[in-house]
């Protein structure tokens, strides 16, 4: 089984629930992706804090600070079982949020993503 760790809790990862093996319960497949979407914005929420800090401060140090602040948080998130390619795209894309490309990259990358667990769902 995979499971991810958040807030020092182990959590199973929604997509290994028997839920999704069994077709009849495919009603409450928006209610479980919503779910998901609210735990990716919960742990995500940390990087956009420290992104905030990096686009508004000028002194050089404290960027630098931040920046390790930020590899630590994407290392826990990719031992914690997060996408490595979608945690690449949100860092590019919320390093310089007036960069249209990046935020429509990881756009269609999540699109993409959906497709993927909507079609192994069913």
């Amino acid at each position: 089984m995979n499971y991810f760790v958040y807030n020092n809790t182990t959590v199973k990862k929604i997509f290994d629930f028997p839920l999704f093996d069994q077709g009849k319960y495919s009603k409450y497949h928006h209610v479980i992706t919503m779910i998901l979407t609210i735990l990716i914005i919960i742990m995500f929420s940390k990087l956009n804090n420290l992104y905030w800090f990096i686009r508004y401060t000028r002194i050089k140090s404290v960027r630098r600070k931040y920046y390790r602040y930020v590899a630590a948080e994407k290392k826990r998130l990719i031992e914690s079982g997060v996408d490595e390619e979608e945690l690449r795209l949100l860092c590019r894309y919320l390093s310089n949020l007036k960069n249209e490309q990046a935020g429509d990259r990881l756009e269609a990358y999540r699109k993409t993503l959906k497709t993927c667990r909507s079609s192994s769902v069913t």
